[in-house]
């Protein structure tokens, strides 16, 4: 009785949010209903049911661990943990110590071994303290086929807002699952059916792992890039053409030493109905890989032709 009168409880909340889009919740209720759980009155799975609590952090320990401190800044990872549709939070407390306002942000992120985007800005003005959240969407995430945040490394940006004063620019590290450095294993990547491999040598492997025509801007291809070098590099794309016609691609990866990199290259429907194309036979572009720190050193560059 008391499953069936849960059952009722999840359908009706189906309908109250399903216009706001909020489905995501409601689908793991009733997968736990049917495994058998309970849901107390407010529709969360009770701790004695037999299943897992729903709880937004998924094993992360990390808590109050002072990242960076000195007279004028001082920042601290809160906690870690994941929102309801699957991003992974690093919550930050930032406590300007300075007279002067600052602007932060977050570049060059590495997750469990994968370069994956981290969506953090802060302004923190003279005196003040602000609790901020630098996001990791699910989709970056799943597309790169990381799982739990391991570790992270980043880097962090912060200066004054009349660009007088800069406080600072420098890496950091966190193991938000309690792990160490030498007990990380990163996630190693499997073969993608139907995969093209465009470069495979001791410096750089590039591969397309999937090709969809009818992605959002347009022909999406997936592409999946590791640096094998000891040097961080940047890696892009010249000289793009599809079916023998001068085509706009705009992609460009900045994959740090050792890192790996799963990101999209879209050729705009735009483009393709500007030359007349219905159907994508060939794909032609000048590939190039530099040293970031020296763009007189060339890692990799050559033509490389894609027959989808």
């Amino acid at each position: 009785m008391k499953k069936i009168l849960a059952i009722l409880l999840v359908i009706a909340i189906v309908f109250a949010l399903s216009a706001c889009g909020n489905l995501k919740k409601i689908k793991s209720a009733i997968s736990d209903i049917a495994d058998g759980q309970v849901l107390d009155g407010d529709g969360m799975i009770k701790e004695d049911s037999g299943g897992k609590p729903r709880s937004k952090s998924k094993g992360y320990t990390i808590s109050n661990e002072v990242l960076y401190d000195d007279d004028d800044l001082t920042i601290t990872v809160t906690e870690v943990g994941e929102s309801d549709y699957g991003d992974v939070l690093v919550k930050l407390l930032v406590e300007n110590k300075s007279d002067d306002n600052m602007i932060l942000y977050s570049e060059e992120t590495i997750y469990n071994g994968y370069m994956i985007k981290s969506y953090w800005y802060a302004e923190v003005a003279a005196g003040k303290k602000s609790n901020t959240e630098m996001t990791f969407y699910e989709d970056d995430l799943l597309m790169a086929g990381v799982g739990s945040a391991d570790e992270i490394v980043f880097k962090l940006v912060g200066y004054s807002d009349d660009y007088e004063e800069d406080y600072l620019d420098d890496y950091f590290v966190i193991y938000p699952t309690g792990l160490d450095a030498g007990s990380v294993i990163y996630p190693e990547r499997a073969p993608v059916k139907g995969e093209t491999v465009l470069v495979d040598n001791d410096a750089l492997t590039v591969i397309i792992e999937s090709a969809d025509p009818d992605g959002l801007w347009g022909y999406t291809l997936q592409i999946y890039v590791e640096n094998k070098t000891g040097v961080d590099m940047y890696i892009s794309t010249d000289d793009e053409s599809v079916n023998g016609f001068m085509t706009d691609i705009y992609w460009g990866e900045t994959v740090l030493s050792g890192a790996k990199s799963v990101s999209k290259m879209t050729i705009y429907d735009d483009d393709l109905e500007a030359n007349g194309i219905d159907k994508i036979e060939e794909i032609e572009l000048y590939l190039e890989a530099y040293n970031l720190d020296d763009w007189n050193d060339v890692i990799f560059e050559d033509t490389i032709i894609y027959n989808p």
